[in-house]
């Protein structure tokens, strides 16, 4: 997953992430996954943005399927708009254990 072309991620259910890969970093801003690893989306965005993003996670373990959503976020590089796929991570009990995602920069640029 470390070379999708876009942003992969996996949280647990208290919303800590557990795993990012490097475009996941690049969006968030962070030169390692250490910076990122165990923090909410309240520690690295302010809240009306992690509230959003949250609520996406959420509604994906509410459902118990994939659910897609547009979420615009101000990254380093400046605003953007991503496609993202989230979904829960079921255990072998049929318990949601995470949530994981997907997320692909949809923003116009400019040719």
């Amino acid at each position: 997953m470390e070379h999708m072309p876009g942003a992969v991620y996996m949280k647990d259910l208290d919303g800590r992430f557990t795993f990012v890969n490097s475009a996941a970093r690049r969006v968030i801003g962070a030169l390692s996954g250490s910076q990122i690893i165990g923090k909410t989306l309240h520690q690295l965005y302010p809240s009306d943005v992690a509230d959003r993003l949250a609520a996406n996670d959420h509604r994906a373990l509410q459902v118990r399927q994939p659910i897609e959503a547009l979420e615009r976020v101000d990254t380093p590089t400046g605003p953007r708009v991503f496609r993202s796929i989230k979904f829960p991570i079921i255990g072998m009990d049929g318990h949601a254990t995470m949530t994981g995602g997907f997320s692909v920069d949809m923003t116009k640029r400019d040719a």
